[in-house]
């Protein structure tokens, strides 16, 4: 998924998350669009090839920062929700990946799970051959319902 869908969920989660927990949206939606980005920082370190086999793609790590997060704050448990929520919803839609899956039970298991056929990247540095690849694979669509889906439920909820 690129980081437009990534943000989108985050914008959603933050609206459910506030409606559920009456904490003000200018808040939770922020918050939880930048968390929903977090798990990419490691590109700044990693190539987007194999940025999924870095920590911060580990289900695990989301789930201690989560149970820190809770342990640390107040009574909203605001940041502990979004950090669960958010982090998680960006694996599982890295799990739709084209060109390479989620290692879920890392750092036990390397196995790469992913709903769609894994493509492995054939178009190195050439702009339009990724672009091409990323329209021929289907991930267009996944894309595409991800960020309807996100808005229609930002509607829903706002």
């Amino acid at each position: 998924m690129t980081f437009l869908s990534h943000a989108f969920v985050g914008a959603s989660a933050g609206v459910i998350l506030s409606n559920v927990t009456g904490v003000d949206p200018s808040l939770t939606v922020p918050l939880n669009i930048g968390i929903s980005l977090l798990p990419d920082i490691n590109l700044l370190w990693r190539k987007i090839s194999d940025h999924h086999d870095d920590i911060t793609h580990y289900p695990i790590v989301w789930i201690i920062l989560s149970i820190v997060a809770s342990v640390l704050e107040g009574n909203t448990h605001i940041y502990s929700l979004s950090i669960l929520f958010s982090g998680i919803m960006h694996l599982i839609l890295d799990t739709f990946g084209m060109t390479i899956g989620v290692h879920w039970f890392a750092p036990f298991n390397s196995k790469q799970f992913s709903f769609t056929k894994i493509h492995p990247q054939t178009a190195s540095g050439d702009l339009k051959a990724k672009i091409l690849q990323f329209l021929r694979t289907g991930q267009a669509y996944y894309e595409f319902v991800t960020i309807l889906s996100s808005i229609f439920l930002v509607l829903i909820f706002l």
